[in-house]
């Protein structure tokens, strides 16, 4: 029944039609909810490692910075492992917008409301016509004096 449910895993199923299918090929057998849950966990966990949101972003903003000329991305790497503690990126428009209007910034930050525990940390400055404008935006870690 293990060879079964590894197939349905590796094509894509989701638990529910993965019971389905194990009670029409195996219907004497009594089938355990947790205990399929729990093969199914196994066989996604030795499947390739997918790259993550983080990565498939910073990898975005790296593409674009090499398109096109002005782009400033930054990525903070911490620990043994590597591990993203940050990342900054600015389109070429922000930075002009703040090369002209850096006298008055104000920065926000989310309070960790993602699945990453991290922080959305946006910089707005006001241009001439009294608008705000977003000049620069990070995901970090903390909140500490030395992140900025």
């Amino acid at each position: 029944m293990l060879e079964e449910i590894e197939f349905l895993v590796n094509v894509g199923c989701e638990a529910g039609l993965i019971i389905c299918m194990l009670q029409k090929w195996f219907p004497d057998a009594v089938i355990h909810p947790k205990n399929v849950y729990n093969a199914i966990c196994l066989f996604r966990r030795d499947q390739k490692v997918m790259k993550t949101d983080a990565a498939e972003t910073y990898d975005k903003l790296i593409k674009m910075q090499r398109e096109e000329h002005g782009w400033f991305v930054e990525a903070r790497l911490e620990g043994d492992d590597n591990h993203l503690t940050g990342f900054f990126w600015m389109r070429p428009s922000q930075i002009e917008l703040w090369q002209k209007f850096h006298d008055v910034a104000i920065n926000d930050n989310t309070s960790q409301i993602n699945k990453y525990r991290m922080y959305l940390s946006l910089t707005i400055v006001i241009d001439n016509h009294v608008r705000s404008r977003m000049v620069a935006t990070a995901v970090v870690s903390d909140e500490t004096k030395e992140t900025y």
